[in-house]
C-alpha cells in the first residue's frame, strides 16, 4: 500500500471520510474507499506516513476529539 493518502471529508452530515492512496506522481493509485468514521480511518491506517488534505479548516470539525 502507498504511504501517503488523500483524504476529505464525504459529503452530507456525519464524521465520514473519502480516502484514496497515491502514487509517487501524487496522482491517485487505487480507489476511493468510503469510512465512516474519518478518526478510525486514519487510526486503521498505521503505515501510511504522510496523510494530503486541500483544506485543514475543512477537515478540521471532523476531527476535534
Amino acid at each position: 500500500m502507498s504511504e501517503r493518502w488523500a483524504v476529505t471529508a464525504a459529503e452530507g452530515a456525519g464524521d465520514g471520510a473519502r480516502l484514496v492512496p497515491l502514487g509517487p506522481d501524487g496522482l491517485p493509485a487505487g480507489p476511493v474507499v468510503e469510512e465512516p468514521d474519518l478518526i478510525t480511518a486514519v487510526r486503521s491506517r498505521p503505515h501510511v506516513t504522510r496523510w494530503v488534505w486541500r483544506s485543514a479548516a475543512e477537515l478540521y470539525p471532523h476531527v476535534r476529539q
